[in-house]
């Protein structure tokens, strides 16, 4: 008899949210953008290019508005903190 394969994870699928089979709202496409805008910031510092801290300080200002929506305070905090570091990072590099 020939084995079933088994179905796959719906998970891992892109665009599906964990467990449901339906594609994922704005929030969680958002949380998305705002990962992907962050890893390019974090690259384009690796390679000391200031446009990285600009990329960080667009996805905190999406991940700021997100946590608010959903009155998650202390990451509200943290990432206008975030912000306020990305400014004074790009005041310094143009400085110098």
């Amino acid at each position: 008899m020939r084995k079933r394969r088994p179905e796959p994870i719906k998970s891992f699928r892109i665009g599906y949210e964990r467990g449901k089979d339906r594609p994922m709202n704005w929030y969680s496409f958002w949380g998305w953008v705002a990962t992907g805008l962050s890893l390019s910031g974090n690259w384009l510092v690796i390679k000391l290019n200031p446009l990285g801290f600009i990329l960080w300080t667009i996805a905190n200002v999406i991940l700021i508005t997100r946590f608010t929506k959903s009155k998650d305070w202390s990451q509200v905090v943290l990432f206008l903190a975030y912000t306020a570091m990305n400014v004074v990072g790009i005041l310094e590099w143009i400085k110098h």
